[in-house]
């Protein structure tokens, strides 16, 4: 794609569920989501990488998405925060150096939490980010349309 070529993208990525220090996303062995639709991961990826290649994944991720974007363009990158470890992990690791220029909460209806130790998550939060102008400021992100 030819750089600066994109006005808008929109992106839910694989969570990596199945890389997990807790409960996480099981073998599928009993309880209510037996048959869970990701147990065997996508077609492509099976969202169980090593932590810090998952990272650089991402941003590498992001990184393609800020060389096409258009000067007035945005991103919209929905990640999961989780618990790993006993301490939450909210994702930080992965847009630290873009450009976020908001964060938008995203009240669901609900959600599915595979770990009975946790509320249900009902909420998103993407990351929205845009090109800084040359002088450092950030262009308007008009959301009205969406």
């Amino acid at each position: 794609m030819p750089p600066r070529s994109i006005d808008l993208m929109v992106t839910s990525p694989p969570y990596n569920i199945k890389n997990s220090t807790g409960n996480g996303l099981k073998d599928g062995r009993g309880g209510k989501w037996s048959n869970a639709g990701l147990i065997d991961g996508y077609d492509t990826h099976n969202d169980s990488m090593p932590h810090e290649e998952y990272v650089a994944w991402q941003r590498n991720c992001l990184s393609a998405m800020m060389r096409v974007l258009k000067d007035d363009g945005a991103i919209f990158y929905n990640h999961k925060w989780r618990i790993q470890g006993g301490l939450i992990q909210d994702r930080q690791d992965i847009v630290a150096d873009f450009p976020v220029r908001q964060i938008i909460i995203w009240q669901r209806a609900g959600g599915i939490n595979f770990n009975p130790g946790y509320f249900l998550p009902t909420k998103g939060e993407p990351s929205g980010m845009n090109r800084p102008k040359p002088s450092g400021k950030f262009g308007a992100l008009d959301l009205s349309a969406l």
